[in-house]
């Protein structure tokens, strides 16, 4: 199932329809260990009422057909009753999603600090609740139409079983039955029962747990319905990246976060890109770096449309720093590599000397050897901006080809941010750099800034260019640097 998981286009996060199908798969997951046991149990069954129901058919032929009117109801019964079930568990999937998400921020030490000086427990406690009791209450209403099922099950097997010891006492009456036979038919009546209701109520549970079960077989065979299905083409690190007319939405998104965008960036070449909030920035990163795939357009490396690439093959040329930088619970060295070595600790220190983490390094006891989660026992925990050197020295350290930038130095103190800049350029010698930023004052090294405004280009050239002209780039940066000063302060008395 994670397997399945991760070789999901990334659109389907993006996707409700994707997360309940992980929800379903994973419960799926969860029950599969219990198909053993109740086959096992249901063969059991079988051949306990293989051996009876012998018995009785040759004491009288006319009693076994009997026996099995007498089970069947209540066996359509208990089919019907476990399909409620079924479908009640799969509707509620975002439901108890929810819930697992508030119990780790109810919880949870990330959140821990804003919990209290937010004074939201009773809020999120409340929200819980409120939740908890729409699950609970579709789980009663499953519960009593089950029932109802059990009760017409239980009465029509009832009647059934009546028509069967009558039958019995007809035959003895009518002496097409010795006493004698009639003693050993209630036995072996009495065990074809019981193996009878045990393959009902054991089939129920099987056909239940293979109700959840199929939805773990249809994620891992389809991962909800967007596997990765690309080209075979091994892809190569890339001298020219170009995106032509792409257009992109997000699902459950009726306007484009991307709207017939054509740009291109080279290696050797750093590409800025600015605008405002939701202006398109990360999206257009995403789909550069292969991450996204357009809904039309074309995006190309060195001419070859990236649909007819292995996906990973061009993420193994792919470099990303996004604005959401993971905190992997592993040691230093392996926070850098990522679990793909390449040239021994030279490497890694190299790419953290580029990165400023050389100064985080020098701070832990292990070195890189330090596992970074404090939770665990000998780990340690980092700053935000030590976090973020961290992330940028993984960019670093990966192979050439295109480098995502993505607000790379929102967390990181001047001195840092200025190391980062000034050896941007040299980065960019054997790679294509795509620059996502607010701050105007870093794109001043860019080969050429792309100023992007609800998804569309609106204005693209050089810093001196754009700086000069009328537009949304000037006035941004008017903006950014309109804070005036404070009047003195004067004493009132």
């Amino acid at each position: 199932m994670l397997h399945a998981a991760v070789n999901a286009e990334l659109a389907a996060y993006d996707n409700p329809g994707f997360n309940d199908s992980w929800e379903n798969a994973d419960r799926g997951a969860d029950v599969a260990r219990d198909l053993i046991t109740e086959s096992q149990q249901l063969m059991s069954c079988v051949a306990s009422l293989i051996a009876a129901a012998g018995v009785v058919a040759i004491l009288h032929p006319l009693l076994l057909p009997l026996l099995v009117l007498a089970v069947l109801p209540q066996g359509v019964a208990g089919m019907k009753a476990a399909r409620v079930h079924y479908e009640a568990g799969r509707s509620m999937a975002a439901e108890r999603r929810t819930l697992g998400h508030l119990r780790w921020y109810i919880a949870d030490k990330e959140t821990a600090d804003q919990l209290r000086s937010g004074t939201m427990a009773e809020f999120l406690l409340a929200r819980y609740r409120a939740i908890g009791a729409r699950v609970d209450a579709t789980t009663d209403t499953a519960i009593h139409l089950g029932a109802r099922y059990a009760f017409m099950g239980s009465l029509a097997a009832g009647l059934a079983s009546a028509l069967m010891w009558g039958a019995l006492a007809g035959l003895l009456a009518s002496g097409h039955m010795t006493i004698a036979s009639a003693g050993t038919a209630v036995f072996a009546l009495r065990s074809v029962g019981s193996s009878l209701r045990g393959m009902v109520g054991y089939g129920t549970q099987l056909f239940r747990t293979g109700l959840y079960f199929d939805d773990w077989v249809e994620f891992t065979e389809t991962a909800g319905g967007y596997r990765i299905s690309r080209g075979t083409k091994s892809a190569t690190s890339p001298a020219v990246v170009r995106a032509d007319e792409v257009t992109f939405t997000y699902p459950a998104s009726d306007t484009p976060a991307l709207e017939k965008v054509t740009l291109e960036v080279r290696r050797g070449e750093v590409l800025a890109l600015v605008g405002e909030n939701g202006s398109g920035k990360t999206t257009l990163g995403k789909i550069l770096s292969g991450l996204n795939l357009a809904d039309s357009g074309s995006l190309t490396w060195d001419g070859t449309d990236i649909r007819n690439f292995d996906a990973y093959s061009v993420w193994q040329h792919t470099a990303v720093v996004p604005q959401n930088f993971a905190h992997w619970p592993l040691t230093c060295r392996e926070n850098i590599t990522l679990g793909q070595p390449r040239g021994g600790d030279e490497a890694v220190l190299r790419a953290a000397e580029q990165s400023g983490a050389h100064d985080v390094l020098a701070e832990l006891r292990s070195g890189l050897d330090t596992l970074l989660a404090r939770e665990y026992f000998g780990g340690v925990e980092l700053s935000g901006g030590q976090w973020q050197r961290l992330a940028i020295a993984r960019a670093f350290h990966r192979p050439a080809g295109l480098l995502v930038m993505d607000e790379p130095t929102s967390a990181l103190d001047p001195r840092a941010e200025h190391r980062i800049f000034t050896g941007l350029r040299e980065l960019a010698r054997d790679r294509a750099v795509v620059l996502v930023t607010h701050r105007l004052e870093n794109v001043a090294i860019a080969d050429r800034i792309v100023v992007l405004d609800h998804g569309r280009i609106i204005q693209q050239g050089t810093f001196s260019e754009l700086s000069q002209q009328d537009g949304l780039f000037r006035e941004l940066w008017d903006l950014q640097h309109d804070r005036g000063l404070p009047a003195p302060r004067t004493e009132h008395k």
